[in-house]
């Protein structure tokens, strides 16, 4: 039995099925190489960055036309620096920077010198405001207006609308107890400094922006919303 087993297996191989199988490997190895090589080049070319052809200058003649009727993109719209921004008014300045009054004073002084009867409107707008209305004190009150009859307007907007306590509010009055008194020390120190509370030469007193605000705080005195007498209070 082995001997038929062993004839049987040399059998098997016979000299044509050992060149068939000789050749098929050498054919599968010359695949792989060649498979290999063109791997490689695939690679190389896949790494090499293809070239950018230069952009042609934009100039009237490469630019195409528009035609009629074509909606033209509007340009991109520039943010708002600082610079745009409007300036916060006395009263906002005093509620968040209470310790700026002195400057703020010297400042309302220069614009002062600059237009008196617009630099009045904002100080008398800054009472106002203490005594809890949102109303801004315009050119011709300052100028044409009467006292009492401006502070009976105001005890009509805050008996129709409704006004607010500066001085008790949680949000402002920890800066306007602070900056509110500390502004008109401060105020006053600087007129005194431009010789503006009394004239150098009568000795008598004829500050425009004085008379106007005295005039407007004995009015608030005089009426019976609360907020109002105790602005004028401080401001006196």
């Amino acid at each position: 039995m082995s001997n038929s087993r062993r004839v049987s297996s040399r059998t098997a191989h016979t000299p044509g099925s050992l060149r068939d199988a000789e050749s098929s490997e050498e054919e599968e190895d010359k695949s792989e190489d060649e498979g290999g090589h063109g791997g490689g080049e695939r690679q190389q070319r896949a790494v090499r960055p293809a070239k950018k052809e230069p952009k042609a200058p934009l100039t009237p003649d490469t630019l195409a036309p528009i035609a009629p009727g074509t909606a033209v993109p509007a340009a991109p719209r520039r943010k708002k620096t600082a610079a745009a921004v409007e300036d916060p008014s006395l009263l906002e300045l005093l509620v968040k920077h209470p310790e700026e009054a002195g400057n703020a004073a010297k400042a309302w002084v220069f614009r002062y010198f600059e237009d008196q009867t617009l630099a009045t409107a904002e100080l008398l707008t800054l009472l106002v405001q203490a005594a809890g209305v949102s109303h801004i004190v315009s050119h011709d009150e300052v100028e044409e207006g009467d006292a009492d009859e401006l502070a009976s307007r105001l005890r009509a907007m805050v008996m129709e609308d409704g006004g607010f306590e500066p001085f008790s509010n949680k949000r402002t009055a920890r800066g306007m107890r602070a900056g509110f008194p500390a502004f008109w020390l401060a105020l006053i120190e600087e007129l005194h400094g431009a010789e503006r509370l009394v004239s150098p030469t009568t000795g008598n007193t004829d500050d425009f922006a004085l008379e106007k605000l005295k005039d407007l705080a004995v009015a608030l005195s005089l009426q019976v919303v609360r907020p109002f007498r105790l602005a004028a209070t401080l401001c006196a």
